[in-house]
């Protein structure tokens, strides 16, 4: 099969999270099946002229040819559009140009792991396109909340949006004009950079007044909307464009598609599917735990994010009983920009028996990282889809315990390793008990659900892409 993977993110970046390291490894084993890839990312690269094209890139480990649409005039991730939603809605000059490239290349499938970048319109190409199945995927919550991640304000879940009215002042707008001068040059070498600079600020009324005169794909400055309306339009256009024109969706989670059918989306057609991860090949669960030690080592890794629960996992630590938080040994690995995180680490090592710091982590050291951690720690703050981070500890033998939020505690059905989110006491009631009953962490591999590796995931993916009769 000829098949397009879209997703906002270049592929040969470092933008775009989990997301991006998962359409690499289906990529990868897809091509490895035989089939042939195709991969498009969209609202990333912008050019001075503002002519909306498609431009193929380097091919991904030689197994994907890879493309990538200029001058999209919607910009990506979504946090870019939150307040320039109506520019999402329809573009038939960015429909147009994804319509041709598809017919030059007659896919067989076309598998959407995102709407971002791209307007939404181009969903209703499926009409048009009768040999071509449309599959998407639901990595986040983009297409019910224009935040993307139903998270309020940078600081609670998103539970209720109050007939949307909450959505109006959510998030703190970027001023588009200047984003889409900063993307322009990221496209030129530094000389050329600076010619620009000079350029515009020291000609800039000539510069503006020239530009008016063009007939330009890129949006042009608006006046943020304050409406409600706005954001219910955007949901209702998003939930039923995907509804009618996607042949068979995917949710990553069971909690992911709870939530996305509660706002709108559609059930049926619609497969949860979690997705394929290199280390699932381990199979193998290597204790880390000291039965014979009364203290107990604890991993955070990923992100220093309040959605992550990050800040709220030291502020939990700073304010548990003192006799069990001298018994924690805590090894930490995100990468940090504010020294004074650092020194509050440092005032919080105080409490705890250790910290062990790593500024970050990837594969090659993420082996040394837990082999010292007796229970990940994975405490979301959001409705967290299913984080790559929760399937690296348990596929290195680590049990985790997580927060009642999103989606990490499908890997296990063991209730004792699930706390109420936000709960020093809760958390705290869970930390004890482990520590004083070590053997009890082993009992984390009786409800297991063991991921998928890659190559069992993508063959879930080619049974959709095959089914015309996918229903769940």
């Amino acid at each position: 099969m000829k098949i397009l993977i879209y997703n906002w993110a270049d592929i040969h970046g470092t933008e775009g999270g989990g997301v991006n390291v998962y359409v690499k490894n289906i990529i990868n084993h897809l091509a490895t099946m035989g089939h042939d890839i195709f991969y498009l990312s969209s609202g990333t690269k912008y050019t001075r002229d503002g002519d909306i094209k498609i431009v193929q890139d380097k091919d991904y480990n030689k197994k994907c040819r890879c493309f990538y649409i200029v001058n999209s005039p919607v910009l990506a991730p979504a946090h870019s559009m939150f307040k320039n939603l109506d520019a999402v809605f329809a573009n038939q000059n960015l429909k147009n140009t994804f319509y041709n490239f598809c017919m030059r290349h007659n896919f067989d499938i076309i598998h959407f792991n995102n709407i971002e970048g791209l307007s939404l319109d181009i969903l209703d190409l499926r009409t048009k396109m009768s040999n071509t199945k449309f599959i998407y995927s639901f990595h986040n919550y983009n297409t019910v909340c224009a935040q993307v991640n139903l998270w309020y304000k940078e600081y609670q879940s998103c539970e209720d949006n109050e007939n949307y009215t909450k959505c109006v002042d959510c998030v703190i707008p970027n001023d588009l004009q200047k984003e889409l001068e900063k993307r322009i040059c990221t496209q030129q070498n530094n000389g050329i950079r600076v010619i620009r600079y000079l350029y515009r600020h020291y000609i800039k009324k000539f510069f503006h007044a020239a530009e008016k005169n063009k007939n330009k794909t890129i949006p042009p400055k608006i006046e943020y909307k304050k409406s409600h309306q706005l954001y219910k339009d955007f949901v209702g256009l998003c939930t039923s464009k995907i509804n009618k024109n996607v042949d068979y969706l995917i949710s990553v989670s069971e909690r992911t598609k709870q939530l996305v059918c509660n706002r709108g989306i559609r059930w049926n057609n619609h497969e949860v599917k979690y997705i394929g991860v290199n280390f699932a090949a381990n199979k193998h669960h290597i204790s880390n735990i000291n039965i014979n030690s009364s203290d107990i080592a604890l991993g955070y890794l990923g992100y220093m994010r309040h959605d992550k629960g990050y800040f709220f996992l030291l502020y939990m630590l700073e304010n548990i009983s003192s006799d069990i938080a001298k018994r924690i040994h805590l090894h930490l690995a995100a990468k940090c920009s504010q020294s004074h995180e650092i020194e509050r680490l440092e005032n919080l090592s105080k409490r705890l028996a250790s910290i062990t710091y790593f500024n970050g982590y990837n594969h090659k050291n993420i082996n040394t990282i837990l082999q010292n951690i007796e229970l990940g720690i994975i405490p979301s703050l959001w409705e967290d889809c299913l984080p790559q981070v929760a399937y690296e500890y348990v596929c290195h033998g680590v049990p985790i315990l997580v927060s009642d939020m999103g989606g990490a505690r499908e890997i296990s059905d063991n209730e004792l390793f699930v706390y109420k989110a936000k709960s020093i006491c809760s958390f705290e009631e869970r930390l004890r008990y482990f520590a004083d009953n070590k053997e009890k962490l082993n009992t984390f591999w009786d409800k297991y659900n063991t991921p998928n590796t890659v190559e069992k995931h993508c063959c879930d993916l080619i049974k959709i892409y095959t089914n015309n009769n996918c229903n769940s």
